[in-house]
């Protein structure tokens, strides 16, 4: 659904970031509003939320 969010906190007990991907669609990076996999790092708080059928945009700490 449209307005749809994902919470995602990285509470890795050691240094291990996690990927974020999409299986299909467009993930966008707000605010630079660049696009594809991004990786959140140990202790690191990303939200997901969906704009458009195949459109999501995150944001967060600890993102690259």
């Amino acid at each position: 659904n449209i307005g749809a969010t994902i919470n995602i906190v990285n509470d890795a007990s050691a240094a291990v970031n996690i990927t974020i991907a999409l299986s299909s669609g467009t993930l966008r990076w707000s605010p630079s509003g660049g696009s594809g996999n991004r990786t959140l790092a140990q202790y690191g708080k990303a939200t997901l939320q969906k704009v458009a059928s195949t459109v999501w945009y995150i944001t967060g700490v600890g993102l690259t």
